[in-house]
């Protein structure tokens, strides 16, 4: 085999290998991205299987480039897609809270369920940018992520959704969406939902 067809094989494989562990590490940390975190227990499995892709590609771009850097081979190329996997990885693998952090900036208050009806679990966390994100699940079968924009006036919270609540969710949840409640009444440190269909409260953390 000769040296331009052993070079074109190599350039097909490198790109076949960063096309794959970009559109999956892509996927992954988009689904990181505050308020895009909905899914069902069903996509438990697959999301096992994208990070099984994800970390294998990841280490084999980063021993290919490794041998082939130290053997001065494409060094320029090989330095490019090393800063990439670290890169992407930390993207992916960082605490989600930093990622929180960068969206939204420092945490006022959080509120969790003390009580569930329906097996309705609530955790609701506020920004002192006055930017909110809620996490609704519904026994664990069902989880919505919202976000949106708070007030907070005369002991009532009132939220604005900025993404609203997935088709799927209003179509197969109903329950669940009945009770993401967007006005609650502060008592202590408790909030009481006011428009929920079931008696939701949230306990301060």
């Amino acid at each position: 085999m000769n040296n331009k067809l052993i070079s074109i094989i190599r350039i097909i494989g490198q790109l076949i290998s960063i096309s794959i562990f970009g559109l999956v590490g892509g996927l992954l940390f988009e689904f990181r991205i505050p308020g895009h975190q909905t899914f069902t227990d069903n996509d438990s499995g697959l999301f096992g299987l994208v990070y099984i892709i994800f970390i294998i590609v990841g280490i084999g771009l980063l021993l290919n480039s490794l041998i082939f850097f130290k053997k001065n081979h494409w060094k320029k190329y090989r330095i490019g897609v090393l800063i990439f996997v670290i890169g992407f990885g930390l993207l992916v693998f960082i605490p989600r809270d930093v990622i929180k952090w960068t969206f939204f900036g420092g945490k006022k208050m959080e509120f969790t369920s003390i009580k569930n009806p329906d097996f309705i679990w609530v955790k609701l966390e506020l920004y002192k940018n006055n930017d909110f994100l809620c996490s609704t699940s519904h026994g664990g079968e069902m989880t919505e992520e919202t976000l949106g924009e708070y007030k907070l006036k005369n002991n009532v919270l009132e939220l604005h959704l900025k993404n609203g609540i997935s088709e799927h969710t209003k179509n197969r949840y109903q329950t669940l969406y009945e009770n993401i409640g967007t006005k609650y009444q502060i008592l202590n440190d408790t909030l009481i939902c006011m428009d929920c269909e079931k008696e939701i409260k949230l306990k301060k953390n």
